[in-house]
């Protein structure tokens, strides 16, 4: 019986197994087809305790382990569906069925089931025409049982292979009353078994319909009866009929159905766009997803054709891959864009034919998978990858420019300070504006490489330069100890006093890090150099900053000084910034001026630095 049963679970098209509860449980037994499917034998399987977790696919551990721990609250019974990836590396889908067995205490001790291969379609479609072929030959042997019934006697006449269907003692004769034979009925079936056979008797026509009776040793059989009724002078009516048992038919009709309630319900839940069309591009059938993606009714959609979703021109090409596949058999990719309401989606799509019994193209089936994630993360890798060559080349091989803002002091008209900015090579020479490479850079973390030429190339010029050295740092450079190092070691280097380098972070900066910005802005400090706030005025907190960060400038943004002159509520925020400015002990510089009453008016309002076209365009050093 071992042997048998042992026999029986190896030739089971899945795999069998007994394991301990938990990602890290140890697998007691697993049957040899884990060979055949995933590529280990059951002794590797069994002798590493983590090799089920360890080829479970990533994207799926979190719900297995879930659906393990909710079979426990719920009783013991798992019904999971998951990837595992093979030796080969190919990924196989599995629907697992399991149950927890108990100790004698009651303790889940481990899991007793099977796992499924549900990626192979063909073997579901052969085990599916396997099943249709038992049934059709079971029709063919079944052995029938006659029966006839009087309206004058009120009589059934029974013939043995009935009666022994019935579980019926053959010794109490051929007879049977009514009563004893509705007996047999199940009760659920007795007043529709009753109706129909009384209609066909009153209407003198055939009838037919399905029944369950229990048996007196309490088996229950399903029946399929067929009736014919003719009318008998001086005796009323009389029904001949047969009866076959369609128990096992029954059975194989449930266990077909349920197998095709799974699939559909497989296919219906997978997030992946599934549909099929046969040889005239009708379709057979769609899931949910089809539905969502086009904004149809699955349940409408067979027997349609692809003009009624998509325009002509898509249409089009979509039959062209289509016949490709039933004409040759070949399996197709490709990659489609399909516009929706919330932006286009890109789909890979493979198509492979679907084929009958005998070998032949019935249908193309299409599964599309949404990877527009994918190719959103593919093109931010290519552009970090390119970007990433692009500013190393540019620092390595003197692709960056510096270029240089003079600052005017309103009061003496001398030019006392210059802002260092910096610029690209780009194609044919031209040198591209901050705008054009910087957003890159910080997007990609690429711009602290930047941040560490300017500083190298800031005290250099420094040391030839007699006013003050502004230079731009980035936020991603605030809190980097490193820079701070290669500032100290660049002033020790070229012997520059550090009060002739300003450094300036945006107000932006500082507010996304103010503790960061505060250390880094105190530790410059402590080396001697100057500490500049940049963009002043549009943050909420502007003044706040003053308070915490040891400011030596502030940058007025130029949103507030370009229309100066013409705008009073602009005039009111320089006012106001250079009230408080002036309390906190620091200078004032106002960005954009380009017109010369605006440079009266900030003399006007005290501000302490101008800069701008007016006093001087970016140029580079060279």
């Amino acid at each position: 019986m071992l042997a048998s049963y042992r026999s029986l679970i190896e030739n089971i098209p899945g795999i069998t197994y007994t394991a301990e509860l938990g990602a890290a449980g140890r697998w007691l037994y697993v049957s040899p087809q884990v060979e055949a499917i995933l590529g280990w034998s059951a002794e590797e399987w069994c002798t590493d305790a983590s090799m089920w977790f360890s080829r479970l696919h990533p994207d799926d551990r979190d719900a297995a382990l879930a659906d393990e721990y909710n079979s426990r609250i719920s009783g013991g019974q798992l019904t999971s569906e998951y990837r595992m990836v093979a030796r080969d590396g190919s990924v196989i889908w599995f629907q697992d069925r399991a149950s927890i067995v108990y100790d004698d205490d009651g303790e889940a001790a481990y899991f007793h089931g099977v796992m499924l291969d549900i990626t192979e379609r063909k073997q579901a479609e052969a085990e599916l025409s396997e099943s249709k072929a038992r049934l059709a030959k079971a029709q063919e042997i079944a052995g029938l049982g006659n029966w006839d019934w009087c309206s004058e006697s009120k009589l059934f006449t029974l013939s043995p292979e009935l009666r022994e269907m019935c579980g019926l003692d053959s010794r109490t004769g051929p007879e049977a009353d009514f009563k004893s034979v509705m007996a047999l009925v199940h009760p659920d079936d007795r007043d529709r078994a009753l109706r129909l056979s009384e209609a066909g008797v009153r209407e003198l026509r055939p009838f037919r319909f399905e029944l369950r009776i229990v048996r007196p040793d309490g088996v229950e059989r399903s029946l399929e009866l067929h009736a014919d009724v003719e009318s008998v002078e001086g005796a009323g009516a009389r029904v001949i009929g047969t009866i076959q048992d369609i128990t096992e038919r029954r059975a194989v009709q449930d266990a077909l159905m349920r197998s095709h309630d799974q699939f559909q319900s497989v296919i219906d839940n997978s997030p992946s766009v599934i549909c099929a069309k046969d040889r005239n591009f009708r379709y057979l059938f769609v899931n949910r997803a089809f539905g969502h993606m086009f904004g149809a009714d699955p349940e409408t959609m067979p027997g349609s054709t692809d003009e009624s979703i998509l325009p002509l021109h898509v249409a089009g090409r979509t039959r062209q891959s289509d016949r490709r596949v039933l004409d040759t058999g070949e399996v197709v990719q490709e990659e489609d864009v399909v516009p929706q309401r919330d932006g286009d989606r890109t789909y890979l799509t493979q198509k492979f034919p679907l084929r009958d019994a005998a070998g032949d193209i019935y249908a193309v089936c299409a599964i599309s998978t949404d990877i527009t994630e994918r190719k959103a993360r593919e093109e931010e890798m290519r552009t970090q990858f390119e970007w990433s060559v692009r500013v190393h080349d540019a620092v390595r091989h003197s692709q960056l420019v510096m270029y240089s803002q003079p600052i005017q002091n309103l009061r003496t008209g001398a030019i006392e300070q210059e802002e260092l900015l910096v610029r690209m090579r780009g194609p044919g020479g031209r040198h591209l504006p901050p705008a054009d490479f910087l957003p890159q850079a910080e997007r990609f973390g690429l711009v602290t490489e930047i941040d560490r030429w300017v500083v190298t190339q800031a005290v250099k010029l420094a040391v030839r330069r007699e006013g003050k050295v502004e230079v731009n740092l980035s936020g991603k450079s605030i809190g980097d100890n490193e820079l701070l190092e290669l500032i100290e070691e660049n002033l020790r280097t070229h012997e520059v006093d550090p009060g002739k380098l300003v450094f300036e972070i945006t107000e932006t900066a500082a507010a996304e890090n103010m503790d960061a910005a505060r250390d880094f802005a105190w530790r410059l400090k402590s080396i001697g150099c100057g500490f500049a706030l940049d963009d002043f005025g549009t943050g909420y907190g502007s003044f706040t900053y003053l308070k915490h960060l040891p400011v030596d400038f502030i940058k007025i943004d130029l949103q507030f000084v370009r229309y100066l002159a013409v705008d009073p509520s602009d005039r009111k925020v320089v006012k106001s910034i250079t009230a408080v400015a002036k309390n906190f002990g620091v200078q004032t510089i106002a960005e954009g001026v380009e017109h010369a009453a605006t440079l009266e008016l900030l003399r006007e309002l005290d501000v302490d630095y101008a800069q701008g076209f007016l006093i001087g365009e970016p140029r580079p050093i060279d």
